[in-house]
């Protein structure tokens, strides 16, 4: 009975002492497969990350596009109505005179209907900046004036406006419209002399003075 039992300790000894051990690999130890594997996976993260940032980008940038040109649409349009009931009386005074005179009014009357309806239409203009621009007596200036043709006169120097043929109209220092003008040039008579006059007949004949 004890042959059997010191002989079941002893293979239960053996069996231990036979028992080996695995030990656990350390992270420093994995292999450098899984390393391989893993950096593929960070950049697609990385790119599908930074795709979605693009269209998100894009379609702020739509967004604000539209809000703006919606905003541009509102402001003419508030702007455009504006303006057109600032011409209202202008066009009530208008139809009134017109009225008067199909009614056979007193032709001085119908007149004045109209100065006032030129006054009402300057004034409207003036109160949006825009203003004639003076002309008469005043050097010819391209930036302002449209040359329609040139007369001999003794009253203005050459160059000068001499008479204002269609009226120009500017909005601060914007040109809406050139002023057609007549502009000076030399009498005949000047103009004869500066022709005889060259350099030709300045000179001396065979070098006497």
């Amino acid at each position: 009975m004890a042959s059997k039992r010191s002989k079941k300790k002893r293979q239960e000894k053996e069996s231990a002492e036979g028992v080996v051990e695995t030990p656990e690999l350390s992270q420093s130890d994995a292999p450098e497969t899984d390393a391989a594997e893993a950096a593929p996976t960070a950049d697609a993260e990385a790119q599908s990350e930074l795709t979605t940032r693009l269209q998100r980008a894009v379609a702020d940038l739509q967004n604000y596009r539209k809000q703006t040109e919606k905003r541009i649409h509102e402001t003419r349009r508030f702007t455009k109505r504006d303006l057109f009931r600032e011409l209202l009386p202008i066009v009530d005074t208008f139809k009134a005179a017109l009225a008067a005179a199909d009614q056979g009014q007193d032709p001085e009357s119908v007149l004045v209907g109209v100065k006032m309806i030129h006054d009402m239409l300057v004034k409207f203009l003036s109160d949006h900046g825009v203003e004639p621009i003076d002309c008469s007596g005043q050097p010819f200036d391209p930036h302002f004036h449209e040359a329609v043709t040139s007369v001999p006169s003794e009253e203005h120097p050459p160059g000068a406006v001499v008479e204002e043929m269609q009226p120009g109209w500017k909005m601060d220092d914007l040109v809406v419209r050139h002023a057609k003008v007549i502009v000076a040039s030399p009498p005949k008579g000047e103009e004869e002399v500066g022709d005889d006059e060259g350099p030709e007949n300045g000179e001396t004949k065979n070098g006497e003075d």
